[in-house]
């Protein structure tokens, strides 16, 4: 429904805002359905939004100084036949005081709590080069009652392709 949606807002040149839910648990009964968890639902906003690559990072472990995000996301992607295993990334959570090498994107909006978008990542000091193409990126934290949980992070080979909210 979410790609129908966009499509009507788009032809009638209104805002389209997306707010889901892709766990949620049933209050009523422990047997009902929860929904597709977060790695579908991921997937669904990978299509409604049109961007090229989704992850969602992790923060792990008390007091953690690093998020965690597992999947095939972070390397290159792989030739026909070659080894389709896990893959694991950790990226340090930090801002100025990370040395250039450790600095990303995603580990600024974990250390800051707070969104951010770049329409040109080529100029942007805290991107970490993920696939060859990609021009823009969107990150948004994950957090419950002040706790960070984790970071959302979108990127598109488009320049500027996430625009600010009206």
């Amino acid at each position: 429904h979410a790609e129908k949606m966009r499509r009507i807002c788009d032809r009638l040149g209104l805002p389209y805002v997306l707010k889901c839910s892709y766990d949620k648990a049933n209050r009523t009964s422990a047997s009902s359905y929860r929904g597709p968890g977060l790695k579908k639902g991921l997937a669904i906003i990978n299509r409604a939004i049109g961007c090229d690559l989704g992850v969602i990072g992790l923060v792990e472990g008390e007091g953690a100084r690093r998020i965690v995000i597992r999947g095939r996301a972070f390397r290159p992607l792989p030739a026909p036949g070659s080894d389709q295993s896990p893959f694991v990334k950790y990226l340090k959570i930090g801002g100025e005081e990370l040395p250039p090498p450790e600095r990303s994107f995603m580990g600024l909006v974990a250390f800051t709590c707070r969104a951010r978008r770049s329409g040109d990542v080529r100029k942007e000091e805290f991107y970490m080069p993920t696939r060859r193409g990609i021009r823009s990126e969107v990150a948004v934290p994950i957090l419950w009652r002040d706790e960070l949980l984790g970071v959302i992070n979108l990127e598109s080979v488009e320049h500027d392709w996430f625009q600010e909210p009206c």
